[in-house]
């Protein structure tokens, strides 16, 4: 059974079982075998014990295959899903990644990485992203729900970060609770995890951060995005363009 009590991350399911244990081939992906892009459980299996030049691919194909362009399809939830069961994985701790070339960023480890993920999908089933595409016509589809549903799940594994001892993981792990706490079942640690979340923020070296940190509700990530652009150049697709 997969926890639903932030006490109880450390008894979640062993990545390589959920791996095993899910039907990959019948669920849609954004970018798959077909464009280039290794299978899903590929990547997950990479992600958890490749080297890290690999590991720091995968995650990037990770984010093509169940996230491209914010679109959320059958394979995202599942997949976060292991993203969670990594994140508790001794296999997955303090692994540093190296900068992969003609990408404008690469996360510092393996878990920021896995949290800016979680960051992203979920920001993308929030109530700010409800309102504006029900007002150009997009209400929310049954893959945006079942993100929606595992919130409880992936919470108690993102609050258990906000304590690592890596900064860049607990400023990865502040960002991503903020969009978790929108589901009620979590009411009761909204107060305690926006103070923590706040306070992680308004140490961070980035100034994004800590001018997140300065609002009064800790703006979601859709607002983030457009409101601080990325600073640093580089290119979302390898060479030639």
């Amino acid at each position: 059974m997969i926890p639903a009590d932030p006490a109880s991350a450390r008894d979640f399911p062993d990545p390589r079982q959920l791996i095993a244990d899910t039907d990959w081939g019948r669920l849609e992906v954004m970018v798959g075998p077909e464009q280039g892009c290794p299978a899903v459980p590929d990547l997950l299996a990479t992600l958890l014990e490749g080297v890290p030049a690999a590991r720091a691919r995968a995650l990037f194909d990770l984010g093509a295959a169940v996230h491209y362009s914010n679109t959320i399809v059958e394979a995202t939830a599942p997949a976060l899903l292991v993203v969670a069961a990594l994140l508790t994985d001794p296999g997955t701790d303090r692994v540093a990644l190296p900068s992969l070339p003609y990408r404008s960023s690469t996360p510092s480890s393996v878990r920021a990485g896995l949290l800016r993920l979680v960051e992203g999908v979920t920001g993308d089933v929030d109530q700010a992203t409800e309102v504006a595409g029900r007002r150009h016509g997009f209400p929310m589809t049954a893959e945006m729900l079942q993100v929606r549903a595992i919130r409880p799940v992936l919470f108690p594994v993102v609050h258990g970060l906000l304590d690592d001892l890596d900064a860049d993981v607990r400023v990865a792990a502040a960002l991503a609770v903020v969009p978790l706490l929108e589901d009620s079942t979590l009411a009761p640690h909204r107060a305690a995890c926006r103070e923590r979340a706040r306070t992680i923020l308004s140490a961070s070296p980035d100034p994004r951060d800590r001018a997140l940190a300065a609002l009064p509700t800790l703006t979601p990530p859709l607002l983030r995005n457009n409101l601080f652009p990325p600073v640093d150049g580089g290119f979302d697709d390898d060479p030639p363009f």
